[in-house]
């Protein structure tokens, strides 16, 4: 079932469910998230820095002049050097389909616009909660942080299966 038909469901149970249910369905979203929160991040770290750009630009600069045009210029994305290894244990959860290699270890995967605009706002929601001044934020730093917590997601993945 796709992530969004998740929280839909979950938010048609919680209205007609006594608060038991409710706290029920609060962990059940929150099972939710963790399972869709590694492939944003993964997305997200892949498209830094776009092409043009270097590690040491404003990262806000750069996500409004390179990245925020292309989701309305397009209906999909390619995203490069995506590791297929993950991409195969992550496949069944995502809300779309992947074509994925059978051989390699990284691959090109296309994906619709709608999931790499999910991957923007996920890495801007985790941009924002640096203790960085906006203007002091460069590529580099939320790099650095998306690599954490892409691991910390995939080690959170991986014991709730």
């Amino acid at each position: 079932m796709a992530c969004s038909q998740r929280f839909n469901l979950m938010e048609s149970r919680s209205a007609r469910f006594s608060d038991n249910h409710v706290q029920s369905c609060i962990a059940e979203r929150l099972n939710v998230r963790i399972r869709c929160a590694p492939p944003n991040l993964l997305t997200f770290r892949k498209l830094l820095p776009p092409p043009g750009s270097t590690d040491a630009d404003n990262f806000w600069t750069t996500l409004r002049e390179r990245l925020d045009p292309l989701l309305a210029e397009r209906e999909r994305l390619l995203v490069p050097d995506m590791p297929v290894h993950l991409l195969a244990d992550l496949c069944d959860e995502l809300p779309y389909h992947l074509d994925l290699p059978r051989v390699g270890e990284k691959a090109v995967v296309t994906l619709p616009i709608y999931a790499v605009a999910a991957a923007l706002d996920a890495g801007c929601r985790m941009a924002d909660s640096m203790r960085k001044r906006k203007t002091d934020l460069t590529i580099a730093m939320v790099q650095a942080r998306l690599d954490r917590e892409i691991e910390k997601e995939l080690r959170a993945f991986r014991g709730n299966r």
